[in-house]
């Protein structure tokens, strides 16, 4: 979308959809956004029911279309406007143009005259609105004449009132002055009490004529004796009139700003709440939240999941769950029609169902969490029986847009996550091809030299000879083989397939098991197990536990010189087993006890036999020792060596006489 900005002024003038179609068109045409904008004014809560509902239907014909609506609130619509205008950065207004009687035109600019004064450096665009001419005669409606009546009503009681109050003040001596205050305060009440403007219009008018015929010499009779009571009367209305216009403007002020206010705290809450979310389900369920706190009617949300809408989650007002007690609520059946419905709106992207021209029929106004072309789900608000403004409404497509941007920021993370992986396990791969390629050379050229050599000169060798060279082909193939269980672990663990096998085991029977298949190149090295003389169980998948006890007892053996001790270890607490292995060899730095863990790190150590290895078997230990839950440690002895301990959970084990579980 480009960045151009198309402004489209909106009205409940009949011709307003023709209008909005248009502007739509302009801003196809030019590849830019078009915005719908409304200018709320005073008088606005004087609209008839007709004029209430073409706006409300303009405003969501203009959400329909794609563009973004819009309510600013003033007094001046052209000063309004040009400041939108600016502040959206728009290049184009567009608006209509209504025919305007020739004694206005005398003491009124028009709309656009006073636009093209305000906004010099952008392109208006008039559309002629001759319906409009209908509107000055229409009808107020019946809900508005209750309306007045009630206001007039009211008039009435104040007028009363300040009259007794008068009539009081001028038994008591008291001079004009209050009587005229005291009559300008029952103006300024009417205009704070009621809605109509008329009726401060009357109360202003009504006191200069009380006050002339009740308390100005000749007593009732509308003469007066003295003139200059006439600039009395006329100031007194002037007085009144300002007055009561200015406090009705304050209280329609204040009524526009506690709209604004709700508004701005709905979207805030909503901004809010949904950047603490970092899952889908929770920003629908947040966003579903919010919607049934506006606008108090049942919410349906739909989950997208590869184009397809999985089923509802119903939010009704009262209740959090699907499920109404018996009796209660007024919940519409849901059929198969919104079902599709709803898939039309992910499908199309756009608002379908109640109140729009898809399908308007619907129990269900359906808005689709759309943006930027990936479809994340619909929201359903129910019809029930009351219209949706369009004030309301706009709300709704805010909270429904803030809840697509939380959910493709959520995609994006996931994405970026995904890649950070992904270039991880390559990083990964390409590690450990490197290493296969340059460590794993050295044991298969002296296997395959040592086989070439048997078959060749085998008779002429003596005994000694030929056991010397089984027992390299053997060392050699057990480095092999560990190194290849260690690539196996590696991969497992870093595409998430490592399963464990859990059983309730003898921790001392784990150990002595991976004794057995232990790298037995020991030399003169002695390795010894020493119980811890209790009985400790754990529950752990036995074979990667040998793995771990292997690659610990060939650690130790590879960088221990001959002549060394390593000593294997068993206790336990009330919660936890501890294994530890320890030897007396020249133990490593202490910056590198750190970093012992970290898969390929190898350091400056060289192994006894001058094979390095590939930093791998630590760091698969660290991998399933913290799969089971536990921890895994190392330390450098003292004078030297070195002593690296894990721990498992405690199973608690009880036993029979006959020492059977």
């Amino acid at each position: 979308m480009s960045s151009r900005k198309i402004i489209v002024c909106v009205s409940p003038a009949p011709s307003g959809a023709r209008i909005i179609r248009t502007a739509a068109q302009v801003a196809q045409a030019r590849d830019s956004q078009l915005i719908a904008l409304f200018v709320e004014t005073p008088t606005h809560s004087t609209l008839s029911d007709e004029s209430s509902r073409r706006l409300d239907a303009n405003m969501a014909l203009a959400a329909r279309i794609g563009a973004r609506t819009e309510t600013v609130y003033g007094e001046d619509v052209p000063t309004r406007i040009a400041e939108y205008a600016h502040m959206s950065e728009a290049d184009t207004v567009i608006l209509g143009q209504s025919a305007v009687p020739v004694l206005k035109r005398l003491f009124q600019t028009s709309l656009s005259d006073r636009l093209s004064t305000l906004l010099p450096d952008k392109t208006l665009m008039i559309i002629p609105d001759v319906s409009a001419r209908a509107q000055r005669n229409v009808k107020i409606s019946q809900q508005a004449e209750h309306g007045v009546i009630k206001d007039m009503l009211k008039v009435a009681a104040l007028l009363g009132a300040a009259t007794a109050l008068a009539l009081l003040f001028q038994k008591a001596g008291l001079q004009d002055a209050n009587i005229i205050t005291l009559y300008i305060l029952c103006v300024t009440l009417t205009a704070v009490l009621t809605s109509s403007p008329l009726a401060g219009i009357v109360s202003a008018a009504a006191s200069v004529v009380i006050f002339n015929y009740l308390f100005t010499e000749p007593l009732f009779y509308f003469q007066v004796y003295d003139p200059g009571y006439m600039i009395t009367f006329v100031i007194m209305f002037i007085a009144a009139f300002i007055t009561g216009t200015l406090a009705s403007r304050l209280k329609e002020y204040a009524r526009q700003s506690s709209k604004k206010a709700f508004r701005t705290q709905i979207l805030l809450d909503a901004s809010r709440l949904l950047g603490q979310e970092d899952s889908r389900g929770k920003i629908l369920e947040v966003t579903g939240s919010q919607l049934l706190k506006l606008t108090g009617r049942t919410i349906l949300i739909y989950p997208a999941e590869g184009g397809a809408l999985k089923e509802p989650q119903i939010l009704v007002p009262g209740y959090e769950e699907q499920a109404l007690p018996d009796g209660q609520g007024q919940l519409p059946a849901l059929s198969e029609k919104d079902h599709e419905t709803a898939s039309r709106a992910l499908r199309e992207g756009k608002s379908v169902g109640a109140w729009t021209d898809t399908c308007p029929e619907s129990d269900y106004l359906f808005l689709p969490v759309r943006i930027h072309g990936h479809s994340y789900g619909v929201f359903a608000i129910s019809r029930d029986k009351k219209e949706m403004s369009s004030f309301t409404h706009s709300i709704c497509d805010s909270i429904v847009s803030e809840c697509a941007l939380a959910m493709e920021n959520e995609y994006s993370e996931r994405a970026r996550e995904e890649a950070a992986a992904s270039m991880k396990n390559e990083q990964l791969r390409t590690t450990l091809l490197r290493s296969i390629s340059h460590d794993l050379r050295t044991p298969l050229t002296s296997i395959y030299g040592n086989a070439d050599n048997l078959l060749a000169d085998s008779d002429r060798m003596d005994e000694e000879t030929k056991k010397e060279i089984y027992r390299d082909i053997r060392e050699d193939s057990y480095w092999l083989i560990s190194v290849v269980q260690n690539l196996l672990s590696v991969t497992r663990l870093e595409n998430k397939e490592l399963k464990l096998n859990k059983d309730i085991e003898l921790i001392d029977d784990v150990i002595s098991e991976a004794l057995q298949h232990s790298d037995r190149s020991v030399g003169n090295r002695r390795v010894i197990f020493e119980p811890g003389g209790e009985n400790l169980f754990v529950e752990a998948d036995a074979a990667l536990i040998e793995q771990v006890i292997i690659n610990l007892v060939n650690n130790s053996i590879k960088y221990t010189p001959d002549g060394s001790k390593i000593c294997i270890e068993t206790s336990g607490t009330e919660q936890e087993v501890f294994v530890s292995v320890s030897d007396n060899g020249p133990g490593v730095a202490e910056e590198e006890l750190s970093k012992l863990f970290e898969l390929f790190y190898m350091g400056d150590r060289t192994g006894a036999d001058s094979r390095r290895g590939l930093g791998l078997g630590l760091g698969v230990c660290q991998s399933i020792v913290e799969a089971h839950e536990g921890s895994i440690h190392a330390q450098n002895l003292v004078p030297h060596g070195l002593r690296i301990w894990f721990s498992l959970p405690k199973k608690e084990i009880l036993l029979d006489g006959n020492g059977n579980i």
